[in-house]
Protein backbone atom coordinates (compact mmCIF):
# COMPACT_ATOMS: atom_id res chain seq x y z
CA UNK A 1 0.00 0.00 0.00
CA UNK A 2 1.42 3.40 -0.96
CA UNK A 3 1.17 6.48 1.24
CA UNK A 4 2.55 9.72 -0.24
CA UNK A 5 5.37 7.92 -2.07
CA UNK A 6 6.02 5.74 0.95
CA UNK A 7 4.70 2.50 2.36
CA UNK A 8 2.25 1.73 5.14
CA UNK A 9 3.30 -0.78 7.80
CA UNK A 10 0.71 -1.95 10.34
CA UNK A 11 1.38 -4.07 13.43
CA UNK A 12 -1.95 -5.36 14.76
CA UNK A 13 -1.27 -8.77 16.25
CA UNK A 14 -4.31 -8.83 18.51
CA UNK A 15 -4.22 -12.52 19.44
CA UNK A 16 -0.74 -12.50 20.99
CA UNK A 17 0.09 -13.00 24.64
CA UNK A 18 1.74 -10.11 26.47
CA UNK A 19 5.38 -11.06 25.83
CA UNK A 20 4.82 -11.81 22.14
CA UNK A 21 2.82 -8.61 21.70
CA UNK A 22 5.58 -6.59 23.38
CA UNK A 23 8.14 -8.17 21.03
CA UNK A 24 5.98 -7.36 17.98
CA UNK A 25 5.69 -3.72 19.07
CA UNK A 26 9.42 -3.42 19.77
CA UNK A 27 10.27 -4.90 16.36
CA UNK A 28 7.96 -2.43 14.62
CA UNK A 29 9.40 0.50 16.61
CA UNK A 30 12.92 -0.56 15.64
CA UNK A 31 11.87 -0.79 11.99
CA UNK A 32 10.35 2.70 12.13
CA UNK A 33 13.46 4.08 13.79
CA UNK A 34 15.78 2.83 11.05
CA UNK A 35 13.58 3.49 8.02
CA UNK A 36 15.34 5.30 5.19
CA UNK A 37 12.18 6.63 3.54
CA UNK A 38 10.64 9.22 5.86
CA UNK A 39 7.39 8.95 3.85
CA UNK A 40 6.85 5.46 5.26
CA UNK A 41 4.07 5.31 7.84
CA UNK A 42 4.13 2.90 10.79
CA UNK A 43 1.01 2.13 12.82
CA UNK A 44 1.31 0.13 16.04
CA UNK A 45 -1.75 -1.15 17.85
CA UNK A 46 -0.84 -1.84 21.49
CA UNK A 47 -4.06 -3.78 22.01
CA UNK A 48 -4.34 -7.53 22.30
CA UNK A 49 -6.90 -10.00 23.56
CA UNK A 50 -4.22 -12.50 24.43
CA UNK A 51 -3.75 -16.00 23.12
CA UNK A 52 -6.50 -17.59 25.21
CA UNK A 53 -9.84 -18.50 23.60
CA UNK A 54 -11.50 -15.87 25.78
CA UNK A 55 -9.58 -12.76 26.73
CA UNK A 56 -10.59 -9.46 28.24
CA UNK A 57 -9.19 -6.47 26.40
CA UNK A 58 -9.11 -4.20 29.47
CA UNK A 59 -6.80 -6.56 31.39
CA UNK A 60 -4.37 -6.80 28.48
CA UNK A 61 -4.58 -3.07 27.70
CA UNK A 62 -3.73 -2.22 31.31
CA UNK A 63 -0.66 -4.49 31.20
CA UNK A 64 0.49 -3.18 27.80
CA UNK A 65 0.04 0.42 28.92
CA UNK A 66 2.12 -0.30 32.06
CA UNK A 67 4.89 -1.76 29.90
CA UNK A 68 4.79 1.29 27.63
CA UNK A 69 5.08 3.63 30.62
CA UNK A 70 8.13 1.71 31.87
CA UNK A 71 9.87 1.71 28.49
CA UNK A 72 12.67 4.12 27.73
CA UNK A 73 11.94 5.66 24.35
CA UNK A 74 14.27 8.15 22.76
CA UNK A 75 12.97 11.18 20.93
CA UNK A 76 12.85 9.51 17.52
CA UNK A 77 10.24 8.72 14.91
CA UNK A 78 8.13 5.73 15.91
CA UNK A 79 5.03 6.24 13.81
CA UNK A 80 1.56 6.05 15.29
CA UNK A 81 0.98 4.26 18.59
CA UNK A 82 -2.63 3.32 19.25
CA UNK A 83 -3.74 2.24 22.72
CA UNK A 84 -6.90 0.78 24.22
CA UNK A 85 -8.00 2.36 27.50
CA UNK A 86 -5.18 4.93 27.41
CA UNK A 87 -4.66 6.89 30.59
CA UNK A 88 -3.51 10.49 30.94
CA UNK A 89 -0.05 9.12 31.82
CA UNK A 90 0.09 7.20 28.52
CA UNK A 91 -1.03 10.28 26.59
CA UNK A 92 1.57 12.43 28.34
CA UNK A 93 4.37 9.99 27.53
CA UNK A 94 3.35 9.83 23.87
CA UNK A 95 3.37 13.63 23.70
CA UNK A 96 6.69 13.96 25.55
CA UNK A 97 8.31 11.38 23.28
CA UNK A 98 7.18 13.22 20.16
CA UNK A 99 8.18 16.75 21.19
Amino acid sequence: MKVSDGSLFVQDRFEYGLADKQNAIEKSLEDAETVANKNDVFINFASTKGSLPVGHSYFFAKKMNERFLQSELEDKYFGRLIFDYATSAVASKVIETNF
